[in-house]
């Protein structure tokens, strides 16, 4: 039993000695006003790992924050305003700069500055609102030529209802539309030209999703629904004047359950109906007019392997139909 309770005192003390083996060392060191001007930050065997440096203003008020790696190379720099709040930020890769942060008196982000390997840059200013809403960010090259930007909308409790991404010609790349909660309920995306290329609508209480696809003109060709609530999917084809020439309904297995025909001027003609069997052999197709007056009904029969073996045909009455 003694033997036992050594065992077990022994894994606790190995245990918790590993512990300390992983734990890091800080020191600190202080000016002779007191103020904290390093932190050395070492591992078990006393290697440095990093440090970070403070630099202080004549009236004593923090003005930069330099973080190093073991090896000297800056990993980050911070410069502080008068009020202590942090007006510009650098962070490094390897020593060489990667990116400038930019701040206002209000914490507000107002330029990032982002640099590659060799040295080169773009930047992109932001701009807000009184009430600290973002309203633009403008992207820039080195010679300073405009990229492409971005506009943000507000409702009049400060919620973002919609963004709009340009290019640098300032023509529309897509737009985004936005709920009370910031769901995305709308993405439009255009061509080159401005032209709209395709449109995906949500609504998540709902469990709605719609696409609108369009040529290269801006003529509407086709529109997807899809109802998840429902399991069903609806289509739309258009015309190259825009105008409706068919649409379908898909039940969640994918079978047609419905087919509209339209006339050229996108009046309803005719519509038929399908029902299925539980393997989705199709059953029976109804064909209406377009004041949903039934016309005519077709059974179809199967035999054991599936193969259909028998149509039927009746006509409103449900008298049956012979064609010679």
């Amino acid at each position: 039993m003694i033997k036992l309770l050594f065992r077990f005192l022994f894994i606790i003390l190995v245990f918790f000695f590993c512990l300390n083996c992983n734990r890091s060392k800080i020191y600190y060191k202080y000016d002779a006003n007191g103020k904290k001007i390093e932190i050395l930050n070492k591992d078990n065997t006393s290697d440095l790992k990093d440090y970070i440096n403070y630099e202080y203003n004549k009236d004593g008020s923090l003005s930069k924050v330099y973080t190093y790696d073991s090896l000297g190379q800056l990993i980050y720099s911070y410069y502080y305003n008068k009020n202590g709040s942090v007006i510009k930020n650098l962070k490094y890769n390897n020593g060489k700069l990667e990116t400038i942060y930019d701040y206002d008196e209000k914490g507000n982000k107002i330029k990032e500055t982002f640099y590659d390997d060799k040295g080169k840059f773009y930047y992109v200013n932001y701009e807000y609102d009184e009430n600290g809403n973002q309203l633009k960010n403008l992207k820039y090259d080195e010679s300073g030529d405009l990229l492409d930007f971005t506009k943000y909308e507000y409702d009049e409790k400060g919620n973002k209802i919609k963004h709009l991404n340009f290019n640098g010609d300032g023509k529309i790349e897509d737009s985004y539309e936005y709920d009370k909660k910031e769901n995305k309920v709308k993405q439009v995306n255009f061509t080159k030209d401005g032209k709209t290329k395709y449109i995906y609508e949500y609504d998540i209480n709902k469990g709605f999703k719609k696409y609108s696809y369009y040529n290269e003109n801006g003529v509407l060709k086709f529109i997807y629904e899809y109802n998840y609530k429902e399991n069903s999917i609806k289509q739309y084809n258009y015309d190259e004047k825009g105008n409706i020439v068919i649409a379908y309904e898909y039940d969640n297995k994918g079978n047609k359950t419905k087919q509209y025909n339209y006339s050229d001027d996108s009046q309803l003609k005719d519509f038929t109906t399908f029902e299925y069997d539980d393997k989705g052999n199709q059953i029976k197709r109804s064909d209406f007019d377009n004041s949903n007056k039934l016309q005519y009904y077709y059974l179809y029969e199967y035999d054991d392997k599936g193969n259909r073996i028998r149509l039927k045909t009746y006509d409103s009455g449900g008298k049956p139909v012979e064609y010679e």
